[in-house]
């Protein structure tokens, strides 16, 4: 047995990402829907580790009426910014180097589970800067269609690993608002 005193060692715990409320979307409440599913869902996350925002809309469609597969695209908007640069900055701001990236995605949606999936990834033709990599964007998680929410995880395999998200439906699939 070993008698010797032990050293206690502090770490500093990692700041985790910040969940953005639905209270502070920027969007107006969510929509009701036919479908439990389709429709677009729209997320805002900021990292304060790295000070970078993420605006990410999910556009789910169903790949047959009554189907369980899912298909759609991910549009992921993000930029630099402190913790009150809840809107893009827009092209002038090149500090903030806003990009956005698109992503085809495939998917179920099974009772309320959602797994979404990204299958490529590249800039869109809108985006600020059109350099750099980006980690495919994999979202699971339980879909609250009463409230209109979806509390999500995301696994890129990179950065974003088990990151949460509180994404929200904006509109219902085949509507203009």
């Amino acid at each position: 047995m070993n008698d010797a005193p032990r050293a206690t060692i502090a770490v500093p715990k990692a700041p985790a990402r910040m969940m953005t409320t639905a209270a502070e979307a920027p969007t107006k409440a969510s929509v009701s829907c036919p479908d439990p599913i389709e429709g677009e869902w729209l997320a805002l996350t900021y990292n304060p580790a790295v000070e970078d925002w993420y605006q990410v809309r999910l556009s789910i469609k169903r790949a047959a009426k009554g189907s369980q597969v899912v298909q759609g695209e991910v549009r992921v908007r993000f930029w630099s910014g402190d913790s009150e640069a809840k809107a893009p900055p827009g092209c002038q701001d090149k500090a903030a180097a806003e990009r956005i990236v698109l992503q085809p995605a495939r998917g179920t949606f099974a009772g309320d589970q959602l797994q979404f999936n990204a299958q490529s990834w590249s800039f869109a033709p809108d985006s600020c800067f059109k350099q750099g990599r980006y980690n495919l964007d994999n979202y699971s998680g339980r879909v609250d269609s009463a409230l209109g929410e979806f509390h999500a995880r995301n696994d890129d395999s990179g950065r974003a690993r088990g990151e949460e998200s509180l994404f929200r439906r904006v509109k219902c699939a085949g509507t203009e608002t």
